[in-house]
């Protein structure tokens, strides 16, 4: 009597089938421990030069650029207050003039800051009842 050592065809064809479906699962772990890694592991100090961005300067107290202080300076100088539509425009419509919701009291005392006294000047009314 011979026994055979090889078991049926559609067991050992299970058991690749098995191995092959473990492999890809154990890749598809591994890149995904490593997408969570480059994720959440340790980020490296950041250096703020001219290699890596346009703006130096201001920086924030963590180092990074104050791109708001560094817009509201580029668009501040070269604009007079008399040729700026949007000082008569405020001084018109006050805080209900909304382009992206309501304007709270921040801002609006920033747009004072920026823009000088925005009251009406004396003697003009507006007429909104057309």
């Amino acid at each position: 009597m011979t026994t055979e050592l090889h078991q049926s065809p559609e067991v050992d064809l299970r058991r690749r089938k098995r191995r092959g479906w473990l492999i890809i699962g154990a890749c598809f772990a591994g890149l995904l421990a490593l997408f969570g890694w480059s994720l959440f592991g340790p980020n490296p100090p950041m250096v703020i030069s001219k290699q890596t961005t346009y703006i130096t300067s201001p920086l924030r107290p963590d180092g990074t650029p104050d791109y708001e202080a560094y817009l509201l300076s580029k668009q501040n100088r070269k604009l007079p207050r008399e040729e700026n539509a949007a000082v008569v425009m405020l001084q018109v419509f006050g805080p209900a003039l909304n382009w992206y919701g309501p304007v709270n009291e921040e801002s609006w005392r920033l747009w004072q800051k920026e823009l000088g006294d925005l009251t009406l000047p004396q003697g003009l009314k507006v007429n909104c009842d057309a």
